[in-house]
């Protein structure tokens, strides 16, 4: 775009560029004296902004570095503590299943007790019943015509 041209004598007057004795001097003109330490400035201050970043970061690392583990430290131990938790409500839940049928299991074989005993007194009454009856000469089996 097109600068426009004004009087800029009295605004350099400390500067070290060299300024042309004539009164006039075009913004433009002045631009492409200047550029090349502006660019110089710019390098310098992005060395120096770089360095200091670089320097900071590295300052300030160990401290994200822990922070970082101690974050994923207390994520893990909260996730062992929620295994551990699980396992023992299922190890309960386990146990008190196999209490249960432990408990069926002991009625069950109370029960069968219970029947073997009543069918071994059975079978006695059976035998006892058949020898009297042959004593006496009585039939069990009616005869059928």
């Amino acid at each position: 775009s097109d600068l426009p041209e004004i009087d800029i004598s009295i605004f350099v007057n400390n500067s070290t560029i060299p300024v042309s004795s004539s009164p006039t001097l075009t913004l433009k003109d002045l631009l492409s004296k200047v550029e090349p330490e502006i660019d110089t400035f710019l390098k310098e201050l992005e060395e120096h902004f770089v360095k200091d970043c670089h320097e900071y970061f590295e300052k300030i690392k160990p401290g994200i570095v822990r922070g970082y583990l101690e974050e994923h430290r207390k994520t893990a131990e909260k996730h062992i503590t929620d295994v551990e938790q699980q396992y023992s409500r299922q190890r309960e839940a386990m146990d008190a299943q196999v209490r249960e049928w432990r408990k069926q299991a002991r009625f069950n074989r109370e029960t069968v007790k219970s029947h073997s005993d009543l069918i071994d007194n059975l079978e006695k009454q059976k035998v006892h019943l058949i020898s009297l009856a042959n004593q006496f000469g009585i039939s069990l089996c009616p005869k059928q015509d």
